[in-house]
């Protein structure tokens, strides 16, 4: 649109002329200040175009200075953003998958993550498919688990240090329970090393008592014929019996050795000292070597 020209109302005939030249002019100057819609010179703005807030509809192209054309390059750029920013959701979508993957990995206790893949919590405490599952088990089950088997048929190390699930069974016991149960055996056949140093201190106790007894009885059949040193003859045995023929005493007065004989209720003289004996003397003999 041209500017509107400014022009000049003929009011006479005598300068009609003059006034209807200058007003053509105008007209002229102010259709040259227009736009072309074919194309015709002259066609070139020489001020900014105040669209006043209007929009420019149905273009197709737009040209700058260096040629560009700036509706394909915007068009290009609009479809560069819309594959950038789908291919950006759709990394957003893989990133959100990889960090619940990354996640389950994690601490995933109720299965597999993938397949037959477990978590690193699953393996560290346990889980499905991981607690009391063969060939599996949980970390801290292989060293803590006392209430069951870790894997359907292994034990923890602390049920094979302290447990008794296995205890009595064949091939069993804890070795705990090989060093110190008592109540039965440990694996069906064999006993603790406590059961054997108790029997060990019981034998040993008993063979004491058999010595002490038998170093009695030693002591009392000796003191049954044999009475010992005095200055006058006894009236009884060493153990307070009855005296018996052969019992006898070395008299510390006489310096004799001593025989009782029964048949004369009486002791006797045997060998007198740096003599040879005498058949008393053998009795004594007799008496210590039969005890």
């Amino acid at each position: 649109m041209a500017k509107k020209p400014t022009l000049t109302t003929i009011t006479s005939g005598h300068a009609s002329i003059t006034a209807l030249n200058a007003n053509y002019v105008a007209l002229r100057d102010a259709f040259d200040n227009t736009l072309s819609r074919d194309g015709s010179s002259p066609n070139t703005m020489s001020a900014d175009l105040d669209l006043n807030g209007n929009d420019i509809t149905n273009v197709n192209t737009i040209t700058d200075a260096t040629g560009t054309d700036v509706v394909a390059q915007t068009l290009a750029y609009k479809n560069a953003a819309a594959t950038s920013a789908t291919n950006a959701s759709n990394s957003a979508t893989a990133s959100a998958s990889s960090a619940t993957t990354s996640s389950n990995y994690a601490v995933k206790v109720d299965g597999a993550v993938t397949g037959s893949d477990y978590s690193s919590k699953a393996w560290a405490v346990g889980g499905t498919g991981i607690t009391d599952t063969a060939s599996a088990g949980a970390a801290k089950e292989w060293a803590t688990e006392t209430a069951s088997s870790v894997d359907t048929s292994e034990y923890s190390s602390k049920e094979y240090a302290v447990g008794v699930q296995r205890r009595g069974a064949a091939s069993g016991g804890s070795a705990k329970d090989w060093a110190t149960y008592t109540a039965g055996t440990v694996d069906n056949a064999e006993y603790s090393a406590k059961y054997y140093a108790a029997q060990a201190a019981t034998s040993a106790t008993s063979a004491s008592n058999a010595a002490t007894t038998a170093s009695n009885n030693a002591t009392q059949s000796i003191n049954a014929f044999y009475l010992g040193h005095a200055t006058s003859d006894p009236s009884t045995d060493a153990n307070g019996d009855a005296l018996t023929s052969g019992d006898f005493y070395f008299n510390t007065a006489t310096n004799v050795t001593r025989f009782f004989n029964e048949g004369s209720s009486s002791f006797v003289n045997g060998a007198a000292a740096g003599d040879a004996f005498e058949p008393a003397g053998n009795s004594l003999a007799l008496a210590i070597a039969l005890g």
